[in-house]
């Protein structure tokens, strides 16, 4: 089959078929690099604007391991961008004439709130991790201490862990906590 690379939905498509709902599809219009590409990534292809027909692949829930590659969905591209994936070629088109400038820009601002997001929690956790392993390295007697009423101000750094260190997995405790927190718009105070 050889190398490919992967295009992630905006929102699922159904299967004609089975009505499967898929979430990606694999093209080899690219750079067959097994990138994932998303809505609003610059995509490397020779089609600066327009439409891109690809495969979807489905397995239609069986055991065996039979693919149907009887349907197509459609890659719109505008000027070298991603910008939506459409399972009808009229709906592609639809799309590519009416997508504008203010298009752009709600898309954008949109991926920037998600970008934000990310870089927010990844230095949470870049955080955490360093003061979980500098805690892992105090002796029990300094770490029962923290860990108890009778903190001292130099503790300080540790207190971001006290929710988590009584729970069987710290790290996954915090992880979870993450994930429920929308740090797009806020700053980066930890």
């Amino acid at each position: 089959m050889g190398m490919f690379d992967t295009i992630k939905f905006p929102r699922p498509i159904a299967c004609a078929t089975c009505g499967k709902l898929h979430e990606d599809a694999q093209t080899k219009q690219f750079e067959k690099m097994m990138t994932n590409y998303f809505v609003g990534d610059i995509v490397p292809t020779t089609v600066i604007h327009g439409v891109v027909e690809e495969n979807l692949i489905c397995d239609h829930d069986s055991d065996g391991e039979k693919y149907s590659f009887d349907q197509k969905v459609y890659l719109v591209i505008w000027h070298g961008i991603l910008i939506d994936v459409a399972s009808s070629v009229e709906d592609a088109r639809k799309k590519l004439d009416s997508f504008g400038f203010g298009d752009l820009f709600f898309l954008y601002q949109s991926l920037y709130k998600e970008r934000n997001d990310f870089q927010a929690k990844y230095s949470r956790l870049r955080h955490w991790i360093e003061s979980y392993r500098e805690f892992q390295q105090l002796s029990k007697e300094e770490q029962q201490r923290i860990k108890s009423e009778d903190r001292k101000f130099m503790d300080f750094a540790y207190f971001n862990l006290l929710p988590h260190l009584n729970k069987e997995d710290p790290l996954l405790s915090f992880l979870e906590e993450l994930d429920g927190l929308d740090l797009s718009d806020k700053t980066l105070l930890f």
